[in-house]
């Protein structure tokens, strides 16, 4: 059996790995899936910035529920196919300390982004909107897993 701070390690790696995710949304039985670049925290909780008029950020405002897909965009079949689904909610980031926080990690993880001026980020971020996704499950998807695990998907429940 798989340690919980096992699959968590694996899991963090993965999305360590990755720069884009696909938002899941939904409202009034309207759902909407939209591709964002993100950055994550030690506690896995992700952070994406995102127009405030956008079809998945005005779907948040009326329900917090939102799936997140994370995949390894090299896999083709017959490869390794690799990824992560993960539930949750989303919460628009409104503390100031806590944009700062996101930035930073944004920052970290996109140097280009560094060439804007971290003020007009720090505007774009309110103006727009720093978005926080807080997990409570996750279904990680590792073929490669099969052999020293006996399973290729794995589960994780915060």
């Amino acid at each position: 059996m798989v340690s919980s701070r096992e699959i968590k390690s694996l899991i963090t790696n993965f999305i360590k790995s990755s720069k884009i995710l696909s938002i899941a949304t939904n409202t009034n039985q309207k759902p909407w899936i939209a591709n964002v670049f993100f950055v994550s925290d030690e506690s896995l909780n992700l952070y994406f910035l995102s127009s405030k008029e956008s079809s998945h950020a005005k779907h948040i405002v009326k329900n917090p529920n939102a799936a997140v897909s994370i995949y390894d965009h090299s896999s083709d079949i017959g490869s390794n196919v690799k990824g992560v689904q993960i539930f949750g909610k989303v919460v628009r980031l409104k503390n100031l300390k806590e944009i700062i926080r996101s930035l930073n990690l944004y920052l970290k993880r996109f140097p280009n982004a560094k060439k804007i001026d971290p003020l007009s980020l720090i505007e774009k971020g309110l103006e727009s909107g720093f978005y926080k996704f807080i997990p409570n499950k996750f279904k990680f998807l590792d073929e490669s897993m099969k052999e020293k695990y006996g399973v290729k998907q794995l589960e994780l429940t915060l």
